[in-house]
């Protein structure tokens, strides 16, 4: 279809998948650990303005530790202007989660008479080199349920590297032989043959090259 795949952002997503301009944004429903109520909470408070930092949406949020770190590892933050890496986010996070219990503890409410939660004077976390690829995937796989930044196979590279795996391009060289075929299971279709026989087809999303090699 030529649809390019987009993380869910705090900034831009609904609550559903969203098709624009050739691309599909994942809906902040499909978080893993976001609450529904955070979720609209969310959306309704960005209607007074975007996000511009983690500090700036832990400030004008109530929402919980747990929630805060979903977002961060389904890069539902990445976008933000901050710069923060996920690995900066995730200790900006605890830190804020151990000030907000503090918080707690001396005033008894995290409210102001407005409703928003009071500035707990967030600095920069300190700093850290971003997450490998293989563990930015296996958090989005974790948050979300499915990889959104690359073929979901993209998690087995090194393995399919290491097999013996025929493309797919190249099965009508191999009629009569064995191969192995590596392939990311799209849908299935039982039929019956013309003797009652059953079969299935397996339609299977291959691999990009660079796996293979």
């Amino acid at each position: 279809m030529g649809l390019r795949l987009r993380l869910p952002c705090v900034n831009n997503s609904q609550a559903g998948f969203l098709g624009s301009d050739g691309s599909l944004s994942v809906g902040l429903s499909e978080i893993y650990g976001l609450s529904t109520a955070s979720m609209h909470k969310l959306m309704n408070e960005r209607a007074h303005g975007l996000f511009s930092s983690q500090a700036e949406l832990c400030t004008r949020l109530d929402i919980g530790p747990n929630e805060l770190e979903a977002l961060i590892r389904a890069g539902a933050l990445d976008a933000l202007g901050d710069g923060y890496t996920r690995p900066e986010r995730m200790r900006a996070a605890a830190i804020w989660a151990r000030r907000r219990h503090s918080e707690v503890l001396a005033e008894g409410s995290l409210f102001h008479a407005g409703g928003v939660v009071p500035s707990l004077g967030l600095r920069r976390p300190p700093a850290a080199p971003e997450y490998d690829r293989r563990t930015q995937l296996l958090q989005e796989w974790g948050a979300l349920g499915f990889v959104v930044s690359a073929h979901p196979l993209a998690l087995y590279a090194d393995t399919i590297r290491k097999s013996q795996v025929t493309p797919a391009c190249e099965l009508s060289a191999q009629l009569g032989r064995r191969v192995c075929l590596v392939g990311w299971q799209v849908t299935q279709k039982p039929v019956r043959t013309k003797t009652a026989s059953r079969c299935c087809f397996y339609p299977l999303k291959t691999p990009p090259q660079s796996m293979k090699r």
